[in-house]
């Protein structure tokens, strides 16, 4: 489509997937952080046990595991760069139909950030003290 009156503009939704994917680049930095404190506290031979274990269940083990989450981290971080520096490349006007788009994001927040950016609130909380407390009684996993 290019400047058609149907659609949505492109630049707002860049911009909107641009902040999803900053948040998304917070919340990995703030688990990495966490287990990786968490396993920081574990005793080597524990450590060296569990890792065995994993890997004759056919799992890369805890230690290999972190690794991938801190390289997914970093590219989180490196999309949100590059989509924030995109953003404002993109011709003022250039409208794109979005509703089969819309149909593959099964969360309504992350669908509120990309296609109503004004509104949306964002598709990962920060962590804090509320937070943490909504979390004293039990993990929520929902």
């Amino acid at each position: 489509m290019t400047g058609n009156e149907t659609g949505a503009e492109l630049a707002p939704i860049i911009g909107g997937l641009a902040k999803v994917l900053h948040s998304a680049h917070a919340a990995g930095c703030e688990v990495e952080e966490c287990y990786g404190d968490l396993i920081r506290d574990i005793p080597s031979s524990t450590l060296s046990e569990a890792g065995q274990a994993a890997r004759t269940a056919g799992h890369p083990g805890p230690c290999a595991g972190l690794q991938e989450l801190d390289r997914l981290v970093q590219v989180l971080d490196n999309l949100a760069r590059f989509v924030a520096a995109l953003a404002p490349e993109i011709p003022a006007g250039l409208r794109v139909e979005t509703a089969s788009a819309r149909e593959e994001i099964l969360l309504r927040d992350l669908a509120a950030c990309l296609l109503s950016p004004a509104a949306a609130e964002p598709a990962f909380r920060p962590a804090g003290p509320a937070r943490a407390a909504e979390a004293e009684d039990g993990v929520h996993l929902f």
